[in-house]
């Protein structure tokens, strides 16, 4: 990742201009005296700009990372720079042709931000899957289409981590514990202080429990497995609700084992499936104001929280263990968090302005 003063300078519209019109000049002034000493015409000429356009690409797409519209005008930049280089035009002409090119998209983008505005989404995080898994994969996606989102979860300094990468103008975060009603209380407070208004609300907080019969099963590891997930959920629901509007979309991150279910697994099924009753009676609630509540039904995700319940239900180390989930799957594979998080996003999104109620399975045929 970029450093702190790179990261600055590569978000800003200015910044962006100043590098791409660098580039360029360099590039043009430099480039005939080193065409004169190489001796290079014709096909030779001309591969020196595709390498120069696929170099400029391979780092706009790693911009892409920090923010996809930036990565967006450095590949047009570097591509209309090369091109004009390439023609015949003057460092300068081609430079000053790059700026005009970057105001435009500033511009508009600065248009877009100001009277679209730029949509709310609150994400939690089970400490677990922070690092690598369908939170943090969700709200990099969502970060990625122009929200902002509101981090709550457990580990301070991954959500610190998160928010650094997305940065400070798109991303904030707040410790939170989800089966704390003040503390969420005080979690949403924060994200309605920061963002000014709520759209979209992703319930993603979760534990995995024990694999045991239910006669040996623990039952403070039930209880607790309860409240991550059905009491979490409810708290989010019910501190988040007040704030949202007509056009609003609530996803709460169930499980396949929310639609069928295992032996030694019972404190974890039961949850997921209370968890779609649950969902059921606010989609019924909120119907009346336009705001849609739907489940997600992942299957196997390769994420390490799926690793840890792998091993643990078959006893055999990690890579032998996902190959034998991989044969429970129909399609024969897991899933990537990203796939998680597009299914996420659709829910979010006014193509399914007509789904509430909903449990969606994203289970590889699993559940079928």
């Amino acid at each position: 990742m970029p450093s702190s003063r790179m990261r600055w300078l590569l978000r800003d519209e200015t910044g962006v201009a100043a590098v791409l019109v660098l580039l360029v000049l360099v590039v043009g002034i430099a480039e005939p005296d080193f065409l004169t000493r190489s001796n290079l015409t014709g096909t030779v000429h001309n591969a020196c700009y595709v390498g120069l356009m696929a170099a400029g690409m391979v780092f706009a797409l790693a911009m892409c990372e920090v923010d996809l519209s930036v990565g967006g005008v450095y590949a047009l930049g570097v591509t209309v720079g090369a091109v004009c280089i390439r023609d015949g035009w003057s460092p300068w002409a081609a430079a000053a042709a790059v700026l005009v090119l970057s105001a435009l998209l500033g511009a508009g983008n600065a248009i877009v931000a100001t009277y679209v505005g730029l949509p709310t989404f609150i994400v939690t995080l089970a400490t677990a899957m922070l690092f690598r898994g369908i939170g943090l994969a969700t709200a990099r996606l969502f970060v990625a289409e122009g929200a902002q989102v509101h981090l709550l979860g457990l580990d301070d300094a991954a959500l610190r981590a998160a928010a650094a990468e997305f940065g400070a103008e798109r991303c904030s975060a707040a410790v939170t514990d989800v089966t704390d009603a003040a503390a969420v209380a005080a979690a949403v407070g924060a994200g309605l202080a920061r963002c000014g208004r709520l759209d979209v609300v992703f319930s993603n907080a979760g534990i995995s429990g024990e694999v045991a019969a239910v006669e040996d099963y623990p039952e403070e590891v039930f209880r607790r497995v309860l409240d991550v997930h059905v009491v979490g959920a409810f708290l989010l629901l019910k501190y988040m609700l007040p704030h949202l509007g007509p056009g609003a979309s609530v996803i709460v991150d169930s499980s396949v084992a929310g639609l069928t279910a295992d032996p030694g697994i019972s404190g974890y099924p039961a949850a997921k499936h209370a968890q779609v009753g649950l969902m059921r009676v606010a989609a019924r609630e909120c119907a009346a104001r336009g705001i849609r509540v739907n489940t997600i039904h992942p299957g196997p995700t390769d994420t390490p929280f799926m690793r840890r319940i792998e091993t643990a239900a078959t006893g055999q180390p990690s890579q032998h263990a996902a190959r034998a989930f991989d044969a429970m799957i129909p399609l024969g594979r897991h899933a990537a968090p990203e796939e998680i998080a597009r299914t996420v996003l659709h829910l979010a999104g006014d193509d399914a302005s007509f789904t509430t109620g909903a449990t969606v399975a994203v289970d590889g045929g699993m559940s079928v």
